[in-house]
């Protein structure tokens, strides 16, 4: 159901993001076979969060961009989706260009990078995962983001969707704030007085 689901939303949008057959050009086990994540997956991460002028949001591992796609809806100033897959990559970048949605869709940078070595904005807000990579990859890319947060002051949410090593980011310092079938939700450093 849920595939049929997500063609039909594919097509209303002009989107390409449901999973199709494709053999992923990468061979590191521990990168994850790409699935579309849950049209609501953003939109429930970000429950009850403040987006202030300036914060940014990445998917590491965005696929074909779905969920950077549900970000777009939101007030973020910057974002960005990293996939190391060239190929996904390339389709993520013309869902953003052709999709129906907000303009700022056009501005939403795609990089084709690994996740461990990306540059990161200083005024990263939300970090989406839909379990791209595990094992010490992961491990780098969370020690990374909250050294990012640390030196940028910047409180920082996870949204993690089927999340696979949820103790791994409790390890790193992260505190869950939500937990639903979907994801798991984790902030880290703490929201400024307004």
């Amino acid at each position: 159901m849920r595939p049929a689901t997500g063609w039909v939303v594919d097509r209303a949008l002009r989107l390409e993001s449901t999973p199709q057959a494709f053999t992923a050009a990468h061979t590191d086990e521990r990168m994850m076979r790409y699935q579309a994540s849950y049209w609501f997956t953003v939109p429930i991460g970000l429950r009850g969060m403040p987006i202030r002028k300036g914060d940014s949001f990445v998917d590491f591992g965005c696929g074909k961009g779905r969920s950077l796609y549900s970000a777009s809806w939101f007030a973020f100033e910057r974002i960005t989706g990293v996939e190391l897959d060239p190929h996904l990559a390339a389709i993520a970048r013309r869902n953003m260009t052709r999709a129906r949605g907000p303009h700022r869709l056009r501005d939403v940078e795609i990089i084709t990078e690994d996740a461990r070595t990306v540059s990161l904005p200083d005024q990263l807000r939300v970090a989406f995962f839909f379990n791209p990579f595990r094992g010490d990859v992961f491990e780098t890319v969370l020690a990374r983001l909250r050294q990012n947060a640390d030196s940028s002051g910047t409180p920082l949410r996870v949204i993690y969707a089927n999340p696979a090593e949820s103790e791994t980011v409790l390890r790193h310092g992260f505190s869950r704030v939500h937990r639903s079938r979907h994801c798991d939700v984790y902030d880290y450093g703490t929201e400024p007085k307004t």
